[in-house]
């Protein structure tokens, strides 16, 4: 049982089995100690492989149960869509989403056609590797559809199993199963990705700390966050045409997405609101609460803390501007030291209201998120939720606003988070003025080796392509052994 005696989710018990399943193929093809080993342990291999499979598969529509509540309106409108090209289906038996009876029992097929129809129109991400698994899946719910092939030698009618299936080859299980495995496991972190996603993409209500439901910042009723990330891919391409980007790639992405008017206005409006995502298209943003002035003079305060040359040079990785060695001790009760750290304290204090200390907190956070401007807002919201808490209390604040004053990596944080933000020239000015613009961090920044909005897009397509290889490659090997 896990924390809270709840019982542990269907991936936990899945690698156990295919864990099992492996070492199991592994004795079988090795161990000297079984007699004909490989016919008496390809029976609970097989069990172990489809059990483990079963138990993906289910966790993936419980994950798909939950989507299902945030994609409602484009699930209605497929709803919609199924029944006007087809006058004959019950209105009352065809659902929004269908309830399986068959999670309740064994059967694969039933939850994999399932799987394979709803998952793409939740999410366009899920068609790709639900493409590449049909052909496993198809196999193993020929074989065992039911899980009951390999448990038993006949079934409840003295039906004796496998009568018409060919020898199995162990050696080309082996390589079929761990490539199944791999795309099983991205399928099930992908399903995971895509819930934080539509979680973390809505608006946030502080006081009540949670997120508001039936709300959207970087997504539509019929756009995914991943849609509108590919929309500005494709509008970046439009950057040096006479017209405004959008404008020129307008009838272009219309096509491509199946998009209205009106659905790629609200693309349009995401984008250009969306300052971490807008990046690509170099559009000039604004922060909420702070402007370039402050920005100057946040870093000049920073500075006066701890100079920024002397603490990016020195490449520490303390976490802290508190030296616990005997030398750095002795440092703190240093009259100059502590007296730097109270002038730059008490000028934040007096340079910045608690809208502006919330969204320089905000801004350091972010680098310790997920990149989506909807966390941003969402940090935005709690930070100066916790300022107004203290309802005057200025010890209560002095804390708040000295915790990160003290970090060592609040400049590089914050600098980061608006360089993402495409003030790179203001950043440009900061760094040189203060002497950093050589620093391995900096550098790898403005080589664009760093997070952006666009990482994890980058990883899903990376990751397919390699599933898609392995598969590929699989394909071939086992086409070698079975030609020896």
């Amino acid at each position: 049982m896990e924390a809270g005696d709840n019982p542990r989710s269907n991936v936990f018990y899945a690698e156990g089995f295919e864990i099992a399943a492996l070492e199991m193929i592994d004795i079988s093809l090795k161990s000297e100690k079984y007699e004909h080993s490989v016919d008496t342990l390809v029976y609970p291999i097989c069990f172990n492989m489809r059990h483990s499979v079963e138990l993906r598969l289910k966790k993936l529509w419980m994950d798909l149960c939950t989507l299902s509540k945030l994609r409602i309106e484009k699930l209605k409108a497929y709803r919609q869509e199924k029944l006007d090209k087809d006058p004959s289906l019950d209105k009352t038996k065809t659902l929004t989403f269908p309830d399986i009876k068959a999670l309740q029992y064994h059967d694969i097929n039933a939850i994999w056609m399932n799987i394979s129809e709803y998952a793409p129109i939740i999410d366009e991400r899920f068609t790709s590797l639900t493409n590449l698994l049909a052909e496993f899946i198809q196999d193993i719910s020929e074989i065992d559809p039911t899980g009951q092939t390999f448990r038993y030698p006949a079934d409840n009618e003295s039906k004796t199993h496998l009568l018409d299936t060919p020898l199995i080859s162990i050696p080309i299980l082996k390589i079929r199963f761990k490539n199944l495995k791999n795309a099983l496991v991205l399928l099930n972190e992908l399903a995971e990705q895509i819930i934080s996603e539509y979680y973390s993409c809505r608006e946030y209500n502080a006081e009540k700390n949670e997120y508001i439901t039936g709300t959207r910042i970087s997504h539509t009723n019929k756009l995914s966050y991943f849609d509108i990330i590919n929309i500005t891919y494709s509008m970046s391409k439009y950057l040096n045409s006479a017209e405004p980007c959008h404008v020129a790639a307008k009838d272009d992405i219309k096509m491509r997405f199946n998009l209205s008017n009106k659905d790629y206005g609200k693309a349009v409006n995401i984008i250009h609101n969306d300052s971490i995502l807008n990046n690509l298209l170099n559009k000039t943003n604004q922060l909420k609460f702070l402007n370039v002035e402050d920005l100057y003079r946040l870093f000049d305060i920073i500075n006066s803390h701890a100079p920024l040359t002397e603490l990016y040079t020195a490449a520490s990785d303390q976490g802290s501007l508190i030296d616990w060695s005997s030398q750095g001790l002795l440092a703190i009760f240093d009259s100059e030291t502590t007296q730097r750290k109270i002038d730059a304290l008490s000028d934040l204090l007096t340079a910045f209201d608690d809208n502006k200390l919330a969204e320089i907190v905000s801004l350091y956070l972010l680098q310790k998120s997920d990149l989506y401007y909807a966390n941003y807002m969402r940090l935005l919201k709690t930070n100066l939720q916790e300022l107004k808490s203290f309802n005057g209390e200025i010890e209560e604040k002095k804390d708040y606003v000295n915790h990160y004053l003290e970090k060592t990596n609040l400049a590089q944080y914050i600098i980061t988070s608006l360089y993402l933000f495409n003030f790179k020239g203001v950043v440009h000015d900061i760094v040189t003025n203060h002497g950093i613009s050589s620093v391995k961090w900096y550098v790898r920044l403005t080589n664009g080796k760093h997070r952006t909005a666009y990482s994890e897009h980058a990883s899903f397509l990376m990751n397919i392509a390699s599933v898609e290889n392995e598969t590929a490659n699989a394909n071939a090997f086992i086409d070698k052994l079975k030609r020896k």
